[in-house]
């Protein structure tokens, strides 16, 4: 797992490393090149086959609704609500839908969507952010 922090070092979420960080020669991680490789084909199969997300090779780059850069690959196309509407990359790619996000704006994303939550339900989010701050990151009781 990751912690992805923002300028302020601030803990703005955990992830899985993804296939754009086991490819980057620079990205510190405990495996060996072997492993690298392994694990991105396994992902890759994962993300290729799997009937509600779009195959690589079909993929056709678009620019980002909020930033207009191009977004090369899939992997960094990122689903954009609530700043627009919800819009998944294999409707998106069938409808020619222009509305993803690259993975910069996504923390823009992820921001409107902890407001909109801790609007919706504030005693959960709350509990939850208060635990992030502690680094006690885990599950809310």
């Amino acid at each position: 797992m990751l912690k992805k922090e923002n300028k302020d070092n601030k803990v703005i979420s955990l992830q899985m490393p993804s296939i754009a960080d086991l490819k980057n020669p620079n990205f510190k991680i405990n495996m060996s090149r072997a492993e690298r490789r392994r694990q991105i084909k396994f992902e890759r199969k994962i993300y290729n086959k799997c009937p509600s997300m779009i195959n690589e090779k079909k993929y056709v780059p678009m620019n980002c609704v909020m930033c207009d850069v191009k977004m090369k690959s899939i992997h960094d196309t990122h689903n954009p609500y609530p700043i627009t509407e919800l819009c998944y990359s294999l409707e998106a790619h069938k409808t020619d839908n222009p509305n993803r996000c690259c993975t910069e704006c996504n923390e823009i994303v992820t921001d409107a969507r902890m407001k909109l939550s801790m609007k919706n339900n504030p005693q959960i989010v709350g509990n939850a952010l208060f635990m992030i701050k502690e680094n006690k990151i885990g599950v809310a009781a």
